[in-house]
């Protein structure tokens, strides 16, 4: 994407930086323990604060094995919160989101409202207040049972006027998309509302990505359903007209490729990461199956004028070999995407890449996890990447460290 026009990529907590060299280096910011107390399997890229302190969550350990969120400051982690499970959550498998006063909010993907067992419970929606010498957890919403919508995955999505949005990957047919409003003046309670829940057939099934908030609509993905293949689906959902309650939820794509083998017509299978979308209202994005059978990085280009269909291209397709397999998402940086992939790579357990020039076959890998040089080096990367402002790259995997618990890494272009 090395054009005279910038893209502006609309990535919460980025702006728009000089593209990058194509050499990179890696450095293990954090390794996790794993025991005594200590974090393991973060599962979510960290959450970065204007002061560059790290935000994030793992999604076991801690003081009771269930999963903590942490702060890393200059190299330095600090448990914020340990999760206890039954009513108090367990398994934050994904990460933070900022709110503008300081506060940061997640969901844990199970424990909650059943008490009668440890784990039991359909998924929380907490809010934790980091401080200087303490911090606070508070649980600001428990889903009840299918019709509420179980197992909240992917981070939120944070609104205006502190709503909250999200998605349940079951409950309600084959998913939810939900709205949290702070509670009203002189109450306590948040307020949930179901927008939208899919039907898999048309629309998808299983909703786990973050949303994106553009122009006042919500843009998503969904793993699977959606056609004949049930491949996923890129939706819009618009908000109600005034005086409606209903949500109007549009496909904007339908992916027609399959989880193994080539797929001749050169479409992603199964969406995963977030989208992101240019200053054009092109969205971005991720399959982790397709294409060539590894994968995909697509875009999504809106209907020209005088048509209604969305138009989709494959900016690359995944080998599986040296350029790695399986991606998880990508982010924008000035006139570049940067993601990663669970397998591939020269040694078979992952890369960071980039994509340029915004025609396919135009990537590079700017890290191959697992060289035999580099034992303390990261393993098991199963989401994406997040930046800073200087266009600095942070990830995390739930192996690999110097303890082979995980760690937090760092990818400077």
């Amino acid at each position: 994407m090395q054009q005279i026009v910038r893209f502006g990529f609309a990535l919460a907590g980025v702006v728009a930086v000089p593209a990058f060299a194509c050499a990179a280096t890696e450095t293990i910011l954090y390794s996790f323990h794993g025991t005594n107390g200590q974090s393991a399997c973060p599962q979510s890229p960290p959450v970065i604060s204007s002061g560059g302190v790290l935000y994030g969550t793992t999604s076991s350990g801690g003081t009771h094995g269930k999963g903590m969120i942490y702060r890393l400051a200059e190299g330095v982690e600090t448990r914020l919160y340990s999760f206890a499970g039954g009513s108090g959550g367990v398994n934050p498998l994904d990460g933070l989101v900022a709110a503008s006063d300081g506060t940061y909010y997640g969901a844990t993907a199970s424990g909650g409202n059943d008490t009668t067992a440890p784990d039991g419970g359909e998924g929380t929606i907490y809010k934790i207040t980091p401080g200087s010498k303490s911090s606070s957890e508070k649980q600001i919403y428990r889903f009840k049972d299918q019709a509420d919508g179980v197992g909240p995955y992917g981070a939120l999505a944070a609104g205006a006027n502190g709503v909250l949005y999200g998605t349940t990957l079951y409950g309600a047919g084959y998913g939810t998309i939900f709205k949290l409003t702070p509670p009203a003046a002189g109450k306590t309670a948040w307020v949930k509302t179901i927008l939208y829940g899919f039907n898999s057939t048309a629309d998808g099934a299983s909703p786990e990505a973050p949303l994106l908030i553009k122009d006042g609509a919500l843009y998503g993905t969904a793993t699977a359903g959606g056609g004949s293949n049930s491949s996923g689906t890129v939706f819009k959902l618009t908000p109600s007209a005034k005086g409606k309650t209903a949500w109007t939820a549009t496909l904007l794509y339908a992916f027609k490729g399959t989880s193994s083998g080539a797929n001749h017509s050169g479409d992603g299978a199964h969406p995963t990461g977030a989208l992101i979308a240019d200053a054009s209202g092109a969205l971005y994005g991720t399959t982790e199956y397709g294409g060539k059978g590894y994968g995909t990085v697509f875009k999504l280009s809106p209907p020209a004028a005088g048509k209604t269909e969305w138009s989709e291209t494959v900016l690359y397709s995944f080998k599986g070999d040296k350029d790695g397999a399986n991606p998880l998402g990508v982010i924008g940086v000035g006139d570049t995407l940067y993601g990663t992939t669970l397998s591939g790579g020269a040694y078979g357990i992952g890369t960071v890449f980039s994509i340029g020039e915004g025609k396919s076959d135009s990537e590079t890998i700017l890290h191959s996890f697992g060289a035999p040089n580099e034992p303390n080096d990261a393993a098991g990367t199963n989401t994406g990447l997040s930046a800073d402002r200087n266009g600095r790259l942070y990830g995390v995997a739930c192996y690999g460290g110097k303890y082979k618990q995980g760690s937090i890494f760092e990818i400077i272009p």
